[in-house]
């Protein structure tokens, strides 16, 4: 079972190594007196699109990932849990752009950006741990294999 999802997990950080790419470039458009909502907004719609293909590959991985520990169980409730989270936050931030109003845009980054930002860093370090886990659960269990021949 493991084994066919290293390559899978693997996928997972280059994506969450792009993500918090995409978080650094927005946060660094966003500190800026006058805002320049095309690029702003180009980047926004790079994360929130890389965000739902994430997300809806993410979703039923972690979805059959539940073992017989129940702080690892805990864990992957949480992460699935956080991603309705992320969800709400990207659609306020839709509709601050939809109203291309400059002042609900910045608002609205200054405040649900700012939340999202910091719940994507800390959900997707959530999601390393449990990604560590399951590598060094996985070169374990060779180890034994090897070692039970």
């Amino acid at each position: 079972m493991l084994r066919f999802k290293m390559d899978f997990i693997t996928k997972l950080r280059k994506e969450h190594l792009e993500i918090g790419y995409l978080l650094i470039s927005l946060e660094n458009l966003m500190v800026k007196d006058n805002l320049d909502l095309r690029k702003i907004k180009a980047v926004f719609e790079n994360l929130s699109n890389l965000i739902h293909k994430h997300e809806s590959e993410e979703d039923p991985f972690f979805s059959d990932l539940h073992l017989e520990d129940k702080e690892f169980n805990k864990l992957v409730d949480e992460i699935e849990k956080v991603h309705l989270l992320i969800k709400g936050h990207l659609e306020v931030l839709r509709k601050a752009f939809s109203s291309n109003n400059y002042n609900f845009i910045r608002a609205s980054f200054e405040n649900d950006g700012r939340m999202l930002f910091s719940k994507l860093r800390e959900h997707m370090y959530n999601e390393e741990r449990i990604f560590d886990f399951l590598l060094f659960f996985n070169l374990n269990k060779e180890k034994i294999e090897l070692f039970n021949k």
